[in-house]
């Protein structure tokens, strides 16, 4: 009995192992890698594209491939399964861009780094110098690393490098001629600085000007964080060439005014070749000049013969009397900037015919001119001064709602006060302007003018010396003239009558 039982058992053994022999014989293995269950597909049938379990964050899967090298195109679970496979998962490293920012807007091109994987690694790059201003890193918003050490990248993000910056502080110092220190004060690159009070401690000179920059202190060697501001002085009198500076009232210039020196072996050769077209200095020593001084130009003795144009620059605010002398000199330049004209400044220059002045002329006396003048122009009237039909009148105040406001014009329309009317105006009748007064000197010495109508005037008094020496035949007076100054006409010939409504002579 027993052993029918063991031969039964052996028989059913037998019998599994055929049936399993023969169900293996009908299915294929699929393997995969990253620890991925195997698969048995029988034959005919599909496999099933597994789960893989990966970190998405770092990795990108791109799909499973018959080979190692992921080559050819990726396994299609959609095709029936006819051999044993082995399927192999591409997982590429997810990379992040990784930008510099140099962190100002007029930067040149920023570095450039390559796109890194997590926990990759790269050397972080130089910062090119910014003038005014102090590298401090390279910044991820948590760190802060120094150029040339090496970078991990830990975020899953894109990595920003920022440059983060410190401005450059600088030491102003204000020294003295002696090297002194007068003032000193920390500030911030391209910042500005209020310049100390000079003690003017260097006799026979006086303070010219500060030789460095007060505003935008931006100007700095390489390295070096002071920046030093010199006083320069001045002799208060110096000479070049053909010029003598003498500082002005003010110490902010020069009055400018010529000289030969006779005990010069190189005199006569100075003299000789003054030129033609004599220009006045612009600025001397770093300082502007202003004035032309009195009888300037006497100092060339003859040579002042040679000039037949003078040039003043625009930096000259003042002419004094006798400053342009010449007897042969036709043209005078000014330019504006040119505030006053003082009497006798063109007084002895008996071939100029014309004078231009400028529009910043504040102050003009009425015997600055030559008797030569037949015109004076101005391009542009002030409220100060014009010129109409080569004429020099001067403005006044009007009153507008109880206010005075400066202005050219009178309220008929016409310039308050005749300055001066040159001498050698080429007309025979002067049709006078609804002014109201006349300069003492306004009209003298007439040369062409062979009669004056101030009908139109408003003129009510003329003064003391007007019409001396003129060669004029009539004067017809405005009607609400009253009287006439001592001296006045006195030099009239017998021909001459005047016409008047109603004056009286002080004489």
């Amino acid at each position: 009995m027993k052993t029918t039982i063991k031969l039964f058992l052996i028989a059913c053994c037998i019998c599994f192992t055929i049936l399993g022999i023969a169900g293996c014989a009908n299915t294929y293995e699929v393997t995969f890698d990253n620890g991925v269950t195997i698969q048995r597909v029988k034959i005919g049938e599909k496999a099933i594209e597994p789960y893989l379990n990966y970190d998405s964050e770092l990795f990108t899967f791109e799909g499973w491939y018959l080979n190692e090298e992921f080559s050819g195109n990726t396994y299609d679970f959609d095709n029936n399964v006819n051999a044993n496979l082995a399927l192999y998962a591409k997982l590429t490293p997810k990379t992040y861009k990784v930008t510099y920012n140099l962190g100002w807007v007029e930067a040149p091109q920023a570095p450039i780094q390559e796109a890194m994987k997590q926990d990759g690694t790269f050397t972080l790059a130089n910062v090119p110098l910014r003038e005014g201003y102090t590298f401090i890193g390279w910044s991820d918003g948590k760190l802060i690393k120094q150029p040339g050490e090496i970078y991990t990248v830990n975020a899953k993000t894109s990595v920003t490098l920022t440059a983060l910056w410190e401005t450059t502080k600088i030491t102003v110092r204000f020294l003295d001629w002696n090297d002194s220190v007068l003032k000193e004060e920390v500030i911030s690159f391209g910042g500005t600085v209020a310049a100390p009070s000079i003690p003017d401690t260097k006799v026979g000179h006086f303070f010219a000007q500060w030789q460095g920059d007060l505003t935008n202190i931006t100007t700095l060697e390489v390295g070096k964080v002071t920046y030093d501001i010199i006083a320069c002085y001045a002799p208060e009198v110096a000479n070049e060439g053909y010029f003598l500076y003498l500082v002005n009232d003010t110490k902010d210039g020069w009055i400018v005014k010529t000289v030969i020196d006779y005990s010069s072996p190189q005199y006569q050769e100075l003299m000789e070749n003054v030129p033609s077209t004599f220009e006045f200095p612009e600025e001397y020593m770093g300082l502007p000049c202003t004035e032309v001084a009195y009888g300037a130009m006497t100092g060339l003795s003859g040579g002042a013969n040679n000039v037949t144009s003078v040039i003043v620059p625009y930096s000259y605010k003042k002419i004094n009397g006798m400053g342009i002398y010449g007897y042969n000199i036709t043209e005078v330049v000014l330019n504006d900037g040119l505030e006053r004209i003082e009497k006798d400044a063109f007084s002895l220059l008996m071939e100029l015919e014309e004078i231009n002045l400028p529009s910043t002329i504040t102050y003009v006396s009425q015997y600055a001119f030559p008797y030569s003048l037949k015109a004076i122009n101005m391009e542009q009237n002030n409220t100060k001064y014009g010129t109409i039909d080569g004429v020099l009148y001067a403005g006044g105040t009007l009153y507008q709602d109880g206010v005075s406001v400066p202005s050219f014009l009178n309220r008929f329309g016409a310039p308050f006060t005749l300055v001066k009317y040159p001498e050698a105006k080429e007309i025979d009748t002067f049709v006078m302007p609804a002014v109201f007064f006349l300069e003492t000197s306004s009209i003298v010495r007439l040369t062409n003018t062979r009669k004056i109508d101030m009908s139109q005037s408003r003129v009510r008094e003329i003064r003391q010396g007007l019409f001396f020496g003129c060669n004029i035949e009539e004067v017809i007076f405005f009607d609400g003239t009253y009287m006439i100054g001592d001296y006045a006409a006195l030099d009239l010939d017998n021909t001459f009558e005047y016409k008047c409504g109603c004056f009286e002579s002080t004489g």
